[in-house]
């Protein structure tokens, strides 16, 4: 069993990933082929998901697992976000930035 405050940063990535899609509860559930309680007692923590739940998740509102899940990677001995989840907390045209520049800075890596 997760600890609560993981299960809390997926309740809140899905209710921001819903919100950045701009769908409300009731659509994102009609695109899961569920009901709309359903992913009001997910957002509040009330309901935890199945693998199929996640899948579907994922597939209706396009995002991948790092995104819902918050996925870790290891740097040395510290654990840093993913650059996915950190880029999905900004706004939009933030976000447009940022992947602009990394995406700028890699063309031009050498090697």
């Amino acid at each position: 069993m997760c600890d609560e405050k993981r299960a809390w940063a997926v309740c809140e990535a899905v209710r921001a990933a819903r919100k950045r899609k701009g769908y409300t509860q009731e659509k994102l559930g009609k695109l899961m082929n569920r009901h709309p309680s359903y992913v009001a007692k997910v957002e509040q923590g009330k309901l935890t998901m199945s693998l199929d739940g996640l899948f579907d998740l994922m597939d209706a509102l396009d995002v991948d697992a790092n995104t819902i899940i918050g996925a870790r990677v290891t740097t040395s001995s510290a654990v840093a976000p993913s650059i996915d989840v950190m880029l999905s907390q900004q706004e939009e045209k933030t976000r447009m930035y940022l992947t602009k520049v990394f995406v700028g800075m890699i063309e031009e890596f050498p090697g």
